[in-house]
């Protein structure tokens, strides 16, 4: 069901670490799952916008906003 939406889909854990990967979020990465499941996401995001993505990231993540 999760791969039938048209939109790049992703679920983390009570870690705040990511577990679920939509099939568009897959082929926009170009990873597969074990590749996407394996590797942060912090380390593809640009240097300069690292700490402000991280830091909204977490932010969103505690309060549960989308």
């Amino acid at each position: 069901m999760i791969d039938a939406v048209p939109v790049m889909v992703w679920t983390s854990g009570a870690d705040a670490r990511c577990t679920i990967f939509n099939k568009s979020w897959l082929d926009f990465t170009g990873l597969t799952l074990k590749e996407q499941s394996d590797q942060d996401w912090v380390g593809r995001v640009h240097p300069e916008d690292r700490k402000r993505c991280v830091t909204e990231y977490l932010i969103a993540f505690k309060s549960r906003k989308t």
